[in-house]
């Protein structure tokens, strides 16, 4: 078991409206094109936490062994961006 933690910077804000928040995604498993793209993972994975806008830092505990890939998205009355850039990790 492993704790991941991951951290991001706030979107530009001339990009669009303000954030309100932000969704983590988690997808297991999985081919290069899915675990490389954070859209991918967003359709893919799982909701796995959330945060307020003024974190940009999220932990998960007790991650079980294999590949796993990360995305990011901001959350507002709108509805959510697109994702981050994914990151993959590979816990032996």
């Amino acid at each position: 078991m492993a704790t991941i933690s991951l951290t991001w910077d706030a979107p530009d804000p001339d990009l669009g409206g303000t954030v309100e928040g932000y969704k983590i995604y988690r997808a297991d498993g999985g081919t290069p094109e899915v675990n490389l793209n954070g859209n991918a993972v967003k359709t893919n994975g799982a909701s796995i936490g959330t945060t307020l806008s003024d974190t940009k830092a999220f932990s998960e505990s007790n991650t079980t062994t294999g590949k796993h890939s990360y995305a990011v998205v901001a959350t507002n009355p709108a509805g959510e961006s697109e994702a981050s850039n994914a990151v993959e990790v590979d816990i032996p």
